[in-house]
């Protein structure tokens, strides 16, 4: 192997903080409308036009559910991004990665191998978990980050022969790590060698010929 494609949370970070990012998103949500950029106005004017909502507030709780139904559209991604980027940024939120993440990361790069992240939501986004985490700072061990508004869905095989693409690497140099089979699936068929990662909290995964693992520790790179 030389790349390694790791999803974030329930991979890497404990899918609790799912649950922080939104709850954070609704009660600072209506703050930032009043401070809020050019792009983050498009965003919830559309948003307001499409469903018929009048209120900035009424988006912020709208696309806090929607999210919450795990509808990913790329408009409620941005937005809980740009409104949760300042929680990052002030101390309020930090991501809560697991212990043996980090050393993993070190010693894969130190070997020589490239390391990507592949999530929901913009690089950007992806990149503040990294940099704000219960680790410290891990932006210095991870090469680059793609996100699904541009690579497309996760559940795709096409998402992941572009991500191969972009890398200028055959799918089976690369190892993807995910908590989520579907994802797995889509990869494997990409023709990349899939890592099924088993964490707690996580929903019980589907019974499956994928290799498994509880940490990263595990991982033979």
């Amino acid at each position: 192997m030389k790349k390694v494609l790791t999803d974030i949370m329930g991979t890497t970070t404990h899918n609790r903080f799912i649950g922080d990012l939104l709850e954070h998103f609704r009660e600072r949500g209506s703050d930032h409308i009043a401070k809020a950029s050019p792009q983050a106005i498009e965003i919830i004017d559309r948003i307001k036009e499409e469903e018929g909502l009048e209120t900035g507030e009424q988006v912020i709780s709208y696309v806090a559910q929607q999210i919450s139904d795990h509808n990913l559209r790329p408009d409620y991604l941005a937005l809980t991004g740009m409104v949760n980027e300042e929680g990052y940024e002030q101390g309020r939120l930090q991501a809560p990665f697991f212990d043996d993440v980090p050393r993993n990361l070190k010693e894969w790069k130190q070997n020589g191998k490239g390391i990507f992240a592949y999530s929901n939501g913009s690089a950007a986004e992806q990149e503040l978990i990294f940099r704000y985490t219960s680790q410290g700072d891990l932006t210095h061990l991870v090469d680059g980050y793609f996100g699904t508004s541009e690579f497309g869905s996760k559940y795709e095989p096409d998402s992941y022969e572009k991500i191969s693409d972009k890398l200028g690497s055959e799918p089976k140099e690369i190892a993807f790590l995910s908590d989520v089979k579907r994802e797995l699936d889509a990869a494997d068929k990409a023709g990349y060698r899939v890592v099924l990662v088993e964490r707690p909290g996580n929903k019980p995964t589907e019974s499956n010929n994928y290799e498994i693992v509880k940490s990263f520790d595990e991982i033979q790179i």
